[in-house]
């Protein structure tokens, strides 16, 4: 039925629906590129390396694969000087 002259299925009583859409579909992709790019999946346990770093503890990775200047035991020896308080070496394989 058409009444007062209105048509039956407009555009203009759509457009804060599309919009409002546009916006869902906007902030979920946002989140799945999120989830993407930070390696996040819930089927992959996440890499950590050490389990207290949530904790008080704060950590330094150094690849010495890519460290060409200096050795394990130098590099040892300029953390322990700096105050770390333990010094780990651990291998991702």
């Amino acid at each position: 039925m058409i009444i007062g002259g209105k048509n039956f299925a407009s555009l203009p009583p759509f457009v804060p629906v599309i919009f409002e859409f546009t916006v869902l579909l906007a902030a979920l992709g946002m989140v799945g590129t999120f989830l993407i790019a930070s390696d996040l999946k819930p089927y992959k346990w996440p890499r950590q390396f050490d389990i207290r770093s949530t904790e008080d503890k704060h950590i330094m990775a150094i690849d010495l694969a890519l460290n060409k200047g200096k050795n394990k035991a130098e590099i040892t020896s300029i953390l322990k000087a700096a105050g770390a308080s333990e010094v780990n070496e651990k291998n991702f394989e």
